[in-house]
């Protein structure tokens, strides 16, 4: 029973921490991106996910382009540039074109690339294929626990109409059953040939 009750509990906390777990990174994603260009770590953490989950910022690859990145400057600028861009960890390693990923938005004769029919980055946003990954893995983690709570109750049921239809037979412990066994057993070893 306690098996039971620890079961149903790791249903509910499961479920509850995947939920808080794509809200978390949903936002944490956003923030982050508002802080691409001046934090190397965050840089590094953004283009290794899009790379490995073949996604491409927040909900679409549009949350770059449609945001104002500030550059910070550098040793040889004097000032703040704002850029409209999609990180190179964008494009989609599987296109036969060369990626174009700045001006993503704009066609241009001159490498005979039309948008949206040319696109060569990643289309999907990073929080749509992890909250798509965590419910697959919050249904197969959900899945094995109902399974594991419907064999527990069969055993329980199981158990509890054996026990019923069967009930176990009860020794007479009196003492007259015990001296009439006791007279029988002699009786019997009185009967033995040798």
């Amino acid at each position: 029973m306690v098996i039971f009750f620890l079961v149903v509990v790791f249903g509910i906390a499961t479920y509850n921490l995947a939920t808080a777990n794509t809200q978390f990174s949903s936002e944490g994603l956003r923030w982050s991106m508002e802080l691409y260009k001046s934090d190397l770590q965050i840089k590094r953490a953004i283009d290794r996910l899009q790379m490995s989950w073949h996604c491409c910022g927040h909900l679409s690859f549009t949350n770059w382009t449609d945001r104002n990145i500030e550059m910070k400057p550098g040793p040889r600028d004097s000032q703040n540039q704002i850029i409209r861009f999609v990180p190179f960890s964008c494009c989609n390693s599987a296109s036969p074109r060369p990626c174009v990923h700045d001006r993503v938005r704009i066609s241009s004769p001159f490498i005979r690339y039309q948008y949206p029919r040319d696109l060569t980055i990643y289309t999907e946003g990073c929080s749509v294929i992890l909250q798509a990954s965590y419910e697959t893995l919050l249904k197969v983690i959900l899945s094995i626990t109902g399974i594991t709570l419907l064999c527990e109750v069969t055993v329980l049921i199981s158990v509890f109409w054996i026990v019923v239809q069967h009930p176990p037979k009860q020794k007479n412990t009196s003492t007259e059953d015990i001296q009439t066994s006791d007279k029988q057993a002699i009786k019997d070893s009185g009967n033995v040939k040798i």
